[in-house]
């Protein structure tokens, strides 16, 4: 039984947050609330503020140093419905991940440098403690922070800029669900862990004529190696004590490559963009779980051709996930020096496959649209504001689906509010 246990522990952590309003998969692209209200566009955008996750190379084009910092407030809603019809809803949630960017150009010298503090992939969701998918999942939280420097040079007698940075990402992980032994025994399971990775980022802004940007912003995939514990209530006293037992996971996740190019143009006081997001989700194929408790002997688990004397042995979770494309509109309009009004629209194609769809991460195609503004002071004090409303299409997976097979919904509200410094 504990091995159903970390089984589904290991699914859980495999997404990575299960329910991600900005991007297919468990990723998240809405940086600043200007590119939330653009559609989250920013990587040929000359005015997007936070320059260290849209485009580092965007600093050296800049004149003073600048601090943008806010949170991007999200509200997800997932419902799912079984074979039979019987509908359920996840609880109402609230997740507020921050950014915070950081730039400081080097005119003298032609170069620029900054930091970027970010929450790429994340998040949760929460299903309630009775529902018939319990023993799948109750509720999955996630933070993965990122913390990323970069420096960045201007090529003399050119309209270029190009950009290199570092990495960081600190992640926890936590997974809750029951396992239902007979009509008087539940036991619930919570595992959590927590873990960091190391990757780089490489990007360019280019200038080829008057009122057209071309960038290209490159994030690399990472490795995140997790260290945690399983731990059980409710088993005590009962014939099931012995089968759980407390003792220390690992696992290792991958985070994908992503890749966004963008095209932004100035037309008079409109500026329009365009982008296209690829993402390698297809790296992430599989997840081992390694287990420290050993297994008592003659017990079976010990028997195994590769020697592994740990119960259960290291469990192997196949996910099979596809590459992926997003496409971005976003405009912005400048009403004056001061006032801006955005507007955007979005189109993420889903990366998982109907063998791997699961309640904790309830994924389809994605449209979103959104709309926002900012005002901007005499003295570079910045404020903007933006919305986004997004809506994965309805999927129905039968019984191919390793989990739960039936009808699955998700939309979000998702409000980005920043202010900044330096603009």
């Amino acid at each position: 039984m504990l091995r159903a246990t970390v089984v589904l522990v290991a699914a859980g952590a495999a997404t990575l947050g299960a329910r991600d309003a900005h991007a297919a998969g468990f990723q998240n692209l809405s940086q600043s609330a200007t590119a939330t209200a653009m559609g989250s566009v920013g990587t040929a955008n000359p005015d997007e503020p936070n320059s260290n996750f849209y485009n580092p190379a965007n600093m050296v084009f800049q004149d003073t140093w600048q601090v943008y910092v806010g949170n991007t407030n999200i509200l997800p809603s997932s419902s799912y419905t079984s074979p039979a019809g019987d509908r359920t809803e996840t609880l109402p949630a609230f997740f507020p991940p921050p950014n915070l960017n950081i730039a400081v150009p080097l005119p003298a010298i032609g170069a620029a440098v900054g930091i970027g503090v970010t929450l790429p992939y994340g998040l949760g969701i929460a299903w309630p403690d009775d529902w018939e998918g319990r023993d799948t999942i109750v509720s999955q939280t996630l933070q993965t922070y990122n913390i990323n420097p970069n420096v960045a040079f201007k090529i003399p007698n050119v309209d270029l800029g190009v950009s290199v940075g570092g990495q960081v990402y600190l992640s926890t992980v936590e997974l809750n669900q029951t396992f239902i032994l007979r009509d008087d025994v539940e036991v619930p399971a919570q595992i959590g862990g927590s873990g960091s990775g190391f990757g780089f980022t490489a990007a360019v802004m280019y200038k080829p004529i008057e009122n057209l940007t071309v960038g290209l912003n490159f994030r690399s995939g990472a490795t995140i190696d997790y260290e945690g514990r399983a731990h059980f209530e409710g088993e005590e006293g009962t014939v099931f004590e012995q089968t759980f037992i407390d003792q220390d996971v690992t696992t290792a996740i991958s985070i994908p490559n992503a890749v966004t190019l963008g095209f932004g143009y100035q037309l008079a006081d409109l500026f329009l963009e365009v982008d296209v997001n690829f993402t390698t989700w297809s790296d992430y194929e599989k997840l081992d779980l390694e287990f420290s408790e050993p297994c008592e002997a003659g017990d079976q688990t010990c028997s195994v051709a590769d020697g592994d004397t740990t119960n259960p042995p290291t469990t192997t979770i196949v996910s099979n996930w596809n590459d992926a494309v997003a496409f971005r509109l976003g405009a912005q309009y400048s009403i004056n020096d001061q006032i801006d009004v955005r507007a955007g629209a979005v189109l993420d194609l889903t990366p998982i496959p109907d063998q791997t769809l699961s309640p904790s991460l309830p994924g389809n195609n994605r449209v979103a649209f959104s709309l926002g503004g900012g005002y901007t002071t005499d003295f570079g004090l910045r404020a903007d504001l933006g919305y986004q409303f997004v809506n994965a299409l309805e999927r129905e997976v039968g019984a191919v689906n390793q989990n739960l097979p039936g009808t699955y919904t998700t939309t979000a509200h998702v409000l980005g509010i920043n202010l900044g410094y330096g603009y």
